[in-house]
């Protein structure tokens, strides 16, 4: 017999979003936790009350960063002005997330970077007006960027990874050669997931120019051919994840490659490489049955937003 439980979520926000009031709202969120999770999606805006005791202002700034992941979808009208009045007041800001903030710019980004010197981590996902030269000369202690999304240019990448200090990315454009300058060498996390026209030259200066990578994502990335693999094999010897699905030019010669080079691999996300046979995958299997091949698309990476922002 079917119950509510067989409910898909898209239903499921269409029954919330016709509830008639606030408290519906709140009766919804505390049914169980899958719906708490659709109430969270859902939300669109939070209202932070007026209050002349600016306690409650070092409370809310401590606290917004929880709310802000908590609300992924949240919708914003902050401006560079907002940003660099933001980086005025709080100097000793550590980590901030600004997501969705469709109207910041290069110059908000550069505002908080030379305001707030021992900045950790920056949030910046589908914020279309930053490019990343903004992040030219930043603090190393800026160790965290993720920026999907947005639209980072070759230049602009060079500017995050400026400071020395990175060590995840999420990145997404080709002309990434500059990484291999020895700019990024604490970078550990890389997404380039679905970078279609990533070129063979970026791909194998960021395996000799970033030693330390842990994880990689290059799925979906078509352009990547087989010399890139016996980079990745020869260079990457710290490389425990590597997301391959969907790589249209990943063969068993390639495979080969990393099979007999990254020695600290432990798992490998690998479906869809048609040119990858049965025979190949059950060599890489017997010659490495440590590595753990997963089938399945992985949409998590590298560490935790909880780790920056939840301190």
């Amino acid at each position: 017999m079917a119950s509510i439980n067989d409910l898909t979520d898209d239903i499921l926000l269409v029954i919330f979003r016709n509830l008639s009031c606030s408290v519906e709202h709140h009766k919804f969120g505390l049914t169980c936790h899958r719906w708490l999770r659709l109430q969270n999606i859902a939300r669109r805006s939070l209202s932070l009350e007026f209050s002349y005791d600016t306690h409650v202002y070092h409370q809310y700034i401590r606290y917004l960063p929880r709310l802000v992941s908590r609300f992924p979808n949240l919708r914003s009208n902050v401006t560079d002005v907002g940003i660099k009045a933001l980086a005025k007041s709080c100097p000793g800001l550590e980590s901030v997330n600004l997501s969705l903030c469709t109207l910041i710019s290069d110059a908000g980004i550069g505002a908080l970077s030379r305001g707030c010197p021992g900045i950790r981590a920056m949030v910046l996902s589908s914020c279309p007006g930053v490019t990343g030269t903004g992040f030219h000369g930043c603090s190393s202690s800026l160790v965290f960027v993720q920026a999907n999304c947005s639209s980072l240019t070759p230049e602009g990448i060079l500017g995050v990874a400026s400071g020395g200090g990175l060590e995840p990315a999420w990145v997404g454009s080709d002309g990434l050669e500059g990484l291999g300058g020895g700019l990024a060498r604490n970078l550990r996390f890389l997404n380039l997931h679905m970078c279609m026209f990533i070129g063979d030259q970026s791909v194998s200066a960021i395996s000799r120019g970033c030693p330390n990578l842990e994880e990689w994502k290059l799925a979906a990335c078509h352009e990547v051919r087989a010399p890139v693999w016996v980079a990745i094999g020869s260079n990457c010897m710290n490389l425990k994840v590597l997301h391959v699905n969907r790589c249209g030019n990943l063969c068993d010669s390639g495979l080969r490659s990393i099979r007999e080079g990254c020695a600290r691999l432990a798992r490998l996300y690998m479906h869809g490489c048609r040119m990858v046979t049965a025979d190949g995958l059950e060599l890489f299997r017997k010659r490495r049955p440590e590595v753990q091949v997963m089938r399945e698309e992985f949409c998590c990476f590298g560490p935790s937003l909880d780790e920056y922002f939840l301190r």
